[in-house]
């Protein structure tokens, strides 16, 4: 009896298993074809198992058995009671044929229902596989799957059959489950469809949102260009109209207005570049280029980029150059700026006293040759457990203990290490922050030349006397002008400089120019002038620059007064002090001005065609050639850029790149063309447009352009452009 119990147990899960739960499971499955065989291969095996049973367990469990049958035929009655009218109808008339086929063979003898039982099967399969065909349902029910439930029918049926406990209760509970299987198969593999359907479905909704998102990336791409290219326009117009006004006669106040207006305009000019790169950066991923540069402009453009902070606050700006570096290096200047501006802006913030030193000099990297950029502050500094989580991008920023830790350090670093480098951060708590990073020296082949060689043999054999109580600026000047071939001298006081300047003049080799600092102890910078103005030893010739950090309405007037020549605001960039030096110069030393002159009469020989739309920007290139002495033409599109290219002769072209009715690739390409068929000599045509990516950079260069200049242009740098290309 314990023996039938157990039987009787196993039997009711193991069907409970293969008729409920299986079925339900092969609905959720990923691959289900070959789960339907296993779970109608299970009940037939339990329905075998059932057959060979004793009677008294057979009939013991019959109530159980036709619940758990018809438990499961009315699921998979459910199951199929879908919206699918092909698959439900088959199904449903395959379902009413194995339950015809029951009462058909309950009423016939036993030894004839054997060969009705077989000849119903194939019937059953026949009938039921020229229903798919007509019904076109093929996709839903395979012909193997078919003829596995067709013959599993059979093979019950038989073993049914010829049972020697067969009754009508034992039949009629055989073929419910009978048709449990058939159901169970046939729905299981309409699940496997319905399921392939939806992640079909599924893959198409996520197919088209990938696609509706990447045409909404492009569109975001695009209209951030387009806004970046518009903000441009009128920011090259701002720029370019204060660099003209600086060149004029203006007074202090005038002068420190208009200085406002353009480094508030490069700070907004800044913003905008890093914005647009940063989304190209997450749009298309971080990218790195190699393009030749200046070191010089990059510590010029991060003096120029931070003076208002440092002035404001009251601390000195201080650039240094390694006399030892090549001018031009190769590498991605962008993300340089984008890291050397957020060094700085963090040095200054957190710096109230003090200075903070940009530096860029040539150091040993990986037994090679290396740049290494540092910014070094006075600042607070940091503690140990501050520098550990420096480049975690989730910390937060602590004003009152760290220098930065927040997420623009962690994107310095990710740069650098883009760059082939690595950022590293020393710091004492109240002494001071330095970030330093070094990268390869990479060098181009072949580099334009520039002015900086005559501005340097103009400067030769000069004698130069620095005055500044602070050493790092001192040192700093001192390289600089040793670089052009200067020969320096030093003081760090009025005192001390009035007495190196007697010696020198007692000695036959008296200063030509002498560059003081307003602020300094004991004695200013305007009472050094003066005093120098009235010592009889020394020249009156000696050209006297002062430099200040502080915004002082009348400070020009009282620099003229005391016998100053210039007065330069903090902080000074090698570009500036060379010019103010060489412009001195050029004014007192008449043996210098052909040598100087020497551009002036290039650029006045040439003629320029300037296709513009713009009429701001036309308004800027014009004032910026008249400046230059540049005799020069205005067309307002690119087709009136070709028509006047074939009318008349011109040396160098200005061609904006989006204007009306034929934009600037377009002509230069109609130029180009036009070159070759007359034999001409190619004009070397200058892109100057807002477009500032790389691809429309390199776009340009592919439809014949020579070179890209990007607005806003400065004066220096559009002489330089015009310099290069201009015929020798």
């Amino acid at each position: 009896m314990l023996l039938e119990n157990a039987w009787e147990t196993f039997f009711i899960l193991g069907f409970i298993l293969a008729s409920s739960l299986l079925p339900s499971l092969a609905r959720q499955s990923f691959s289900l074809w070959w789960r339907s065989h296993t779970v109608a291969l299970t009940q037939a095996l339990m329905i075998s198992a059932y057959t060979f049973l004793p009677d008294t367990v057979s009939r013991s469990t019959l109530p159980v058995l036709c619940t758990l049958a018809f438990v499961s035929l009315s699921e998979q009655v459910r199951f199929l009671c879908v919206p699918q009218d092909r698959l439900r109808t088959i199904v449903l008339g395959y379902l009413a044929f194995l339950v015809g086929t029951t009462c058909i063979l309950y009423f016939l003898p036993a030894s004839f229902a054997f060969s009705v039982s077989g000849c119903l099967a194939i019937i059953s399969f026949v009938c039921l596989l020229l229903l798919t065909h007509y019904k076109n349902t093929f996709h839903f029910i395979h012909i193997q799957q078919l003829l596995i439930c067709t013959l599993l029918l059979t093979i019950a049926s038989l073993l049914l059959l010829t049972t020697v406990y067969w009754q009508l209760e034992s039949l009629l509970i055989h073929q419910l489950i009978l048709i449990c299987i058939m159901s169970s198969v046939i729905s299981n593999q309409w699940a496997s469809v319905q399921y392939r359907a939806f992640l079909q479905s599924k893959d198409h909704q996520t197919e088209e949102y990938s696609h509706h998102h990447h045409n909404h990336d492009d569109e975001h791409q695009k209209n951030l260009q387009n806004l970046s290219h518009d903000m441009r326009t009128p920011l090259s117009g701002i720029l370019g109209m204060a660099e003209l006004l600086l060149e004029t006669p203006l007074s202090p106040a005038q002068r420190e207005y208009t200085q406002t207006i353009q480094s508030s305009g490069n700070a907004l000019l800044h913003l905008l570049d890093d914005r647009l790169d940063t989304t190209r950066q997450q749009d298309q991923g971080l990218t790195i280029l190699e393009e030749v540069f200046e070191a010089a402009e990059l510590l010029n453009y991060c003096l120029d980029l931070f003076k208002n902070e440092a002035e404001n606050k009251n601390i000195e700006l201080v650039g240094y150059l390694d006399s030892t570096l090549p001018k031009h290096l190769l590498g991605d200047a962008v993300r340089l700026r984008q890291v050397m501006s957020r060094l700085i802006h963090n040095a200054i913030r957190f710096t109230d006293i003090g200075e903070v030193v940009i530096s860029i000099r040539s150091v040993i990297w990986q037994n090679d040759l290396g740049v290494q950029f540092s910014v070094q502050d006075t600042g607070i500094g940091m503690n140990e457990s501050t520098l550990t989580t420096l480049f975690i991008p989730q910390m937060q920023e602590n004003t009152h203990e760290a220098w930065y830790t927040g997420p623009n350090i962690a994107t310095c670093a990710q740069l650098v290490t883009a760059m082939s480098g690595k950022l590293t951060v020393t710091s004492a708590l109240y002494e001071g922050t330095m970030a330093a990073f070094s990268l390869p020296l990479k060098t181009p082949n072949s580099v334009f030349t520039d002015s900086t060689t005559e501005f340097i043999a103009s400067f030769a054999s000069k004698r130069l006397l620095i005055v500044d109580d602070n050493r790092t600026v001192s040192k700093v000047l001192a390289e600089q002008a040793t670089q052009w071939g200067m020969r320096v001298s030093s003081a760090e006081s009025g005192t001390e400089a009035l007495a190196v300047a007697r010696n020198a003049a007692n000695l036959g080799q008296s200063f030509d120019v002498i560059i003081m600092d307003y602020q300094m102890p004991g004695m200013s910078g305007l009472q050094l002038g003066a005093r120098l103005k009235q010592d009889a030893l020394i020249t009156n010739d000696v050209i006297l620059i002062m430099l200040t950090g502080l915004r002082q309405n009348n400070i020009q007037t009282l620099a003229r007064n005391a016998g100053i020549h210039r007065v330069i605001s903090k902080p000074i960039t090698s570009k500036q002090l060379r010019q103010a030096i060489s412009q001195e110069l050029k004014r007192l030393q008449s043996v210098n001005r052909p040598e100087l002159n020497n551009e002036d009469s290039q650029l006045g020989r040439i003629k320029v065609l300037v296709a513009e739309d713009n009429q701001l920007s036309q308004k800027v290139i014009r004032g910026m050639l008249q400046k230059l002495g540049v005799n020069h033409s205005l067309v307002n599109n690119g087709r009136e850029a070709v028509q006047a290219v074939m009318r008349e002769h011109f040396d160098i072209i200005l061609m904006d790149c989006d204007m009306p009715f034929v934009d600037g690739y377009t002509a230069t390409q109609e130029i180009r063309h036009w070159e070759q068929q007359e034999g001409r000599d190619a004009l070397p045509i200058l892109a100057l447009t807002a477009h500032i990516l790389e691809e429309q950079k390199q776009k340009a260069i592919n439809s014949g352009m020579n070179e890209h200049l990007s607005k806003p242009i400065e004066l220096g740098d559009l002489q330089n452009a015009l310099l290069r290309w201009c015929p020798h």
